[in-house]
């Protein structure tokens, strides 16, 4: 008996199978026992009933000899053996609990080795879906474990990474620092740090590598557990970032440079263009006028055109040099195998081995032409686009002064003309009164002198604008653009009153700050107040009195201009109104005041004389 039980217990020990230790166990049983049968069942632990080899449950029968196993109190299982001779009941029932509890074993075994082995397939499960590589070391830092990603990332298999250590795919540079941070690992620190692992096709592979000692119970080091990211990604993301925040502060301070000349503007783009792709040397080409030669404004030692023995030469836009192929086709041209076009630079020119030129267009025609060379890299897509919006940006500065200087010459050449005409204008006014002047020196009759007096004023209000207009007064009109009503009011008055006052006294306040009419305001003024004013000369005294005249003009808070003229006449004939007068004059200032001022014009009655009252909003000339 004991040699068999001692074979089941050394077959239950090498067994790996359930169901293959529940039939030994149950043969064991029988023999021992002397049943015609018996069945080893284990109890599952998911269902908690009770499966034979076959997965059924033992046969319930009355006579059978039934035994649980129990592990630390826990049934597991249990042995059932049938048509045991009652006369060996006894005896049967402690061998089949030595069985039992071997069986007992070999079931916690067996499910405890199902356990591990579930969860390790769980852990690699898990380990193989990370989107980061690991790497798992012993102590002696050989390879134990690697996952497919990591592979993937150095371009292995995963048997021949776990035939290399560290040291293998570490660059040379890195490896120092790697051993110091290993003794540190050594010592139950965890650190993290980045790294360039060389892949198997020699490239270098930017990573973030964090790793974890092992330690066991004592706190000794067992091994080390690696992850690495993969930087790739993020280091392009942010080598563009710093791309594009150089493009635009160069951008930037290329908007800013509003008082330079053509010459330092292509100078500093040419620097900015030099900073952004990391090339030695280029030139600045502007295209002349006539489309025919590259003139160049900037060149890579600072040099302009003529600038010296070094200065770049200048080019036709019809040649085979690559400044040619620029101008032809009027788009961006890399060239990182540029020997082929060595035969068609100049003499002593500095062999270019990369090129990249940029056209900047002016509508579809190239303007100007940046030929950068140089780079160590070969030259891509995204430095031409860096170049095309910083040439773009230098060309639309250099457009926008060409068309200022322009515009500014056209506007001098108009300004002249403008000054000329009222000049002529002024000039045939004043031929007009003095043959008015003449003709009027040669009447008999005082009334029809007074007449041509009138007339000869009102001659005189016209020309005066136009002499303000020409030249007289740029410093207030701004070369002809308007008229400087305080002044023009001054003017009008002194004029009249050398005309038409006598010894009246005479006041004048005139408060109007600068403000500029244009001339569809300021002649129907002049002519207005000419009549008002020459009203009030003639009219504006008693009998045996000098009589008194007084002006005001000023602005109001609401912008619009107020003018009042005041005599100390003995006032309107009674009954007058004079909105409905016949008189001409009357007539002439209501019209001119109302419909081409667009104010309004107040005749006020009293026996102190009378005020002129004018209120119009003024259109200031641009």
């Amino acid at each position: 008996m004991e040699a068999q039980l001692s074979r089941l217990a050394k077959s239950l020990l090498e067994c790996e199978d359930l169901a293959q230790s529940q039939v030994l166990a149950a043969a064991c049983a029988e023999e021992v026992t002397g049943a015609h049968l018996a069945v080893a069942a284990h109890r599952n632990p998911e269902t908690s009933l009770l499966q034979g080899p076959d997965g059924a449950p033992p046969p319930d029968e009355p006579d059978a000899l039934s035994l649980a196993v129990l592990h630390a109190g826990k049934e597991v299982g249990r042995i059932v053996a049938y048509g045991v001779p009652r006369e060996r009941a006894s005896e049967a029932r402690q061998l089949l609990e030595r069985v039992a509890s071997l069986f007992a074993l070999a079931v916690v075994r067996q499910r405890a080795e199902e356990a591990l082995r579930k969860s390790e397939r769980m852990a690699r499960m898990l380990l193989e879906s990370m989107h980061e590589g690991v790497w798992a070391l012993d102590r002696d830092q050989r390879a134990i474990f690697a996952n497919e990603r990591l592979a993937a990332m150095l371009g292995y298999t995963v048997p021949e990474l776990l035939a290399l250590s560290p040291a293998d795919v570490l660059d040379p540079l890195q490896r120092q620092k790697a051993l110091e941070r290993m003794q540190e690992h050594r010592l139950g620190l965890a650190a993290s740090a980045d790294y360039e692992l060389r892949r198997k096709d020699g490239a270098l592979l930017p990573v973030h590598m964090n790793a974890s000692p092992i330690l066991d119970e004592s706190g000794g080091f067992e091994g080390l557990v690696c992850t690495a990211a993969d930087l790739s990604e993020r280091r392009l993301m942010e080598r563009e970032l710093r791309g594009n925040q150089a493009r635009f502060e160069a951008l930037y301070e290329l908007s800013r440079l509003t008082a330079s000349t053509e010459a330092q503007t292509a100078a500093f783009t040419l620097r900015e263009a030099l900073r952004l792709t990391e090339s030695s040397g280029g030139v600045l080409f502007f295209v002349d006028p006539a489309g025919e030669r590259l003139t160049p404004m900037a060149s890579s030692a600072g040099q302009a055109a003529g600038a010296g023995r070094g200065a770049p030469p200048s080019f036709a836009c019809g040649d085979d040099s690559p400044w040619g192929r620029l101008y032809a086709f009027a788009s961006p041209l890399i060239l990182n195998d540029a020997a082929s076009f060595t035969a068609q630079l100049p003499p002593g020119h500095p062999p270019v081995k990369r090129f990249l030129g940029v056209p900047a267009l002016d509508g579809d025609r190239p303007a100007a032409i940046l030929g950068l060379t140089g780079k160590a890299r070969d030259y891509t897509d995204d430095d031409g686009l860096h170049v095309a919006l910083l040439m773009d940006g230098m060309w639309r500065i250099v457009r926008g002064r060409r068309d200022e200087a322009r515009i500014r010459a056209s506007l001098r050449e108009k300004e002249a003309l403008l000054r000329e005409v009222h000049h002529r204008v002024k000039n045939n006014l004043q031929v007009v009164c003095s043959l008015l002047d003449m003709a009027g020196r040669r009447l008999p009759d005082p009334d029809a002198r007074r007449s041509m007096e009138e007339v000869r004023a009102k001659v005189l209000a016209m020309s005066l604008v136009h002499a303000q207009l020409h030249g007289g007064n740029a410093a207030q009109s701004d070369a002809g653009r308007g008229v400087d009503l305080e002044r023009y009011v001054r003017a009008l008055f002194r004029q009249l009153r050398e005309i038409y006052s006598g010894n009246m006294s005479l006041t004048v306040s005139v408060l109007l700050g600068g403000l500029t009419l244009g001339l569809d305001q300021a002649a129907p003024l002049g002519l207005a107040l000419n009549e008002i004013l020459a009203n009030a000369f003639k009219h504006g005294r008693r009998d045996g009195q000098e009589g008194r005249v007084r002006l005001r003009a000023w602005r109001e808070e609401d912008g619009a201009v107020r003018i009042q003229v005041r005599d100390d006449g003995p006032g309107l004939p009674e009954g007058l109104a004079p909105e409905r007068a016949a008189s001409l004059g009357l007539k002439l200032m209501f019209g001119l005041v109302r419909n081409q001022l667009g104010g309004t014009l107040a005749l006020v009655s009293a026996a102190t004389g009378v005020c002129a009252d004018i209120r119009f909003r003024p259109n200031i000339a641009e």
